[in-house]
Order: C-alpha cells, then sequence, then structure tokens
C-alpha cells in the first residue's frame, strides 16, 4: 500500500486531532482532581484552623498567616473580626 501526500496529511490531521482531544480531556480531568477548597484545617490548629486552612489553600506556611492575623490585630485592623468571621463561614475540612 502506498501513502500519497495528500493521505498522509490527512492521517497527520486525524492524528493531531485525535491526539489533541485527548490531552485535553487529560487536562480537563488533571483540573477537576486539583480542584481547591478553602476549609478549616482539622489537624494542624491552634484555635479554630482558620490561619492553617488558609495558608494550606494559598501554599504558605501557616506560622505567616497566623502573624498576619496577629498584626492586623494589634494595628487597629479587622484581624480579630476577619478571623471569626472566617471561623463561622468556612467549613471543616
Amino acid at each position: 500500500m502506498r501513502v500519497t501526500g495528500g493521505t498522509a496529511a490527512k492521517l497527520l490531521r486525524l492524528f493531531v486531532r485525535i491526539h489533541g482531544q485527548f490531552e485535553i480531556k487529560k487536562a480537563e480531568e488533571n483540573i477537576m482532581s486539583e480542584t481547591k477548597k478553602l476549609t478549616r484545617s482539622s489537624t494542624d490548629k491552634r484555635v479554630a484552623g482558620v490561619c492553617s486552612g488558609l495558608a494550606e489553600y494559598f501554599g504558605v506556611d501557616a506560622t505567616l498567616v497566623r502573624l498576619i492575623f496577629v498584626v492586623a490585630t494589634l494595628f487597629g485592623g479587622p484581624g480579630l473580626i476577619l478571623y471569626i468571621v472566617l471561623w463561622i463561614i468556612m467549613p471543616e475540612a
């Protein structure tokens, strides 16, 4: 069987289309499996798990988030009020 230039081009386009659809489906599955949820931590918590839950969600150290809340509270910011609101709103993991 001899493959001509036009046939080879059609086969190549078909392969690219099928392979591309496979890659798109695989990427969609990865995105769906990696969906993050903002929840309070049940393992690394000091008071209610709000800071460690935020740290897990944003991919930072929980100590940094705790420090930001303490500084915001001490300097007259909404740290304590925000913590209480998040404690009520955020579900536990």
